[in-house]
């Protein structure tokens, strides 16, 4: 399930990025990027503070994200040191 999930985000992902690119650059006056659309429509108020809520967010999110992933391997790398023992340890001997 988490593979399937993983796939289907970054299928949606990949292709919000390339309907953005295209708009940007198709130069159809009838293709309307989401900047033109946000800025058309959206007041630029509530804009901004969506905006800087979004990437408040971002940094947060990844900020956790890096922080966790760091801990765990610390403590991966403890957990191996441990079980690994020294080198005149008891096992040694024969």
């Amino acid at each position: 399930m988490r593979n399937w999930w993983r796939v289907a985000f970054l299928a949606v992902t990949a292709m919000a990025l390339l309907m953005e690119l295209f708009a940007s650059f198709d130069g159809n006056p009838n293709t309307d990027p989401w900047t033109e659309l946000i800025t058309t429509y959206i007041p630029a108020e509530i804009a901004f503070a969506a905006i800087g809520a979004l990437c408040l967010w971002l940094v947060v999110h990844f900020g956790r994200r890096y922080l966790r992933k760091r801990n765990v391997n610390k403590a991966l790398e403890g957990h191996e040191e441990r079980t690994q023992g020294s080198p005149g340890d008891s096992t040694d001997r024969v």
